[in-house]
């Protein structure tokens, strides 16, 4: 039987004359895909929607011209979806430039200021353009849709308004102590500054310490582990050097070491000269151990500059 004849008879309500024509071209039509598309289950997925197509439409088609149409709309459905794909990576790479400057503005803020939100923000940026970028290669290398959670713009939108509410209204427990801190009494260091010996073994940290102490009369030198900072320290004339600030990981030596051996030197301002921890864990029972060992006070990474500032002056007057 023809595959005109077929066609008419499903046209008259032959279902079976239909599954016949797919059985028949089914096959064909896929392999012939997959030699153009090299995806087998992409193949298989094209050529359903294109029998799809088929009986949506319930075209009229001329004698001896089945087999034409049906290639033919294959070859109009495949157009149709890779100009569909094409804007698809367009739009997404549009939202990946927006994101990432989204990233780059929130980080940039955030080095500047060194505020939780803008961490938070950078973060959701960050996190945001990944997903996306992995959205458009997917589209590129597989020329199709990944099977992954597709949030909306709409949803994106408001993602952003509610993590930055939230961050603006619940601030982290050490910036709500600076703010109880600031109805204090200001902040009084020594008229002529005031050294001090950081113990930190990353240059790029002891950097940003330098930088946030500069306007505040704190004269920094590094050490650059433990066994360097209870050199430098015994090697140092009386009073030279006033505070340490001791970074809890390093390597010859760690902070809890360094600083029983300070403490351990037969000189009198061994015992006196103030040492606090520098340190990401801020664990009651991590506080408590630079404490025993023989330090001072305590302050967490990423040190926030004005607690910092009042720790040390704290420490100096009970010197």
């Amino acid at each position: 039987m023809t595959d005109d004849i077929l066609y008419r008879r499903y046209l008259g309500g032959d279902e079976d004359s239909l599954s016949a024509l797919m059985e028949r071209h089914g096959d064909k039509l896929t392999l012939y895909l997959d030699g153009c598309l090299h995806d087998l289950h992409e193949s298989e997925d094209l050529m359903i929607e294109v029998f799809a197509y088929l009986i949506a439409k319930q075209p009229r088609i001329r004698d001896g011209g089945f087999r034409a149409y049906l290639y033919r709309t294959k070859k109009n459905r495949q157009g149709s979806k890779r100009g569909k794909i094409q804007m698809e990576v367009i739009s997404n790479l549009l939202q990946a430039a927006v994101t990432l400057l989204g990233f780059f503005l929130g980080g940039i803020r955030y080095l500047k200021s060194r505020k939780q939100e803008y961490f938070l923000l950078t973060c959701f940026y960050a996190t945001f353009a990944l997903g996306t970028l992995y959205w458009t290669l997917h589209l590129l290398l597989r020329q199709e849709t990944p099977q992954v959670f597709y949030v909306s713009d709409l949803a994106w939108l408001a993602s952003f308004v509610f993590l930055l509410a939230l961050t603006l209204t619940l601030p982290t427990a050490e910036e709500g102590s600076v703010r109880r801190d600031e109805v204090q009494e200001p902040v009084r260091l020594p008229a002529r500054g005031v050294n001090v010996l950081v113990a930190e073994d990353n240059a790029l940290n002891y950097e940003i310490v330098v930088e946030q102490f500069s306007s505040y009369g704190l004269h920094c030198r590094r050490a650059k582990d433990g066994r360097d900072c209870v050199r430098q320290f015994e090697r140092s004339q009386p009073g030279e050097i006033d505070i340490i600030l001791m970074d809890m990981q390093m390597p010859e030596m760690n902070g809890l070491e360094a600083t029983a051996a300070i403490r351990a030197l037969a000189r009198p301002d061994a015992k006196e000269i103030p040492i606090i921890a520098l340190t990401a864990n801020a664990y009651q029972e991590d506080v408590q151990r630079c404490l025993d060992a023989g330090m001072n006070a305590h302050l967490s990474k990423p040190i926030h500059v004005d607690r910092a500032v009042r720790t040390i002056a704290e420490c100096l007057k009970k010197k």
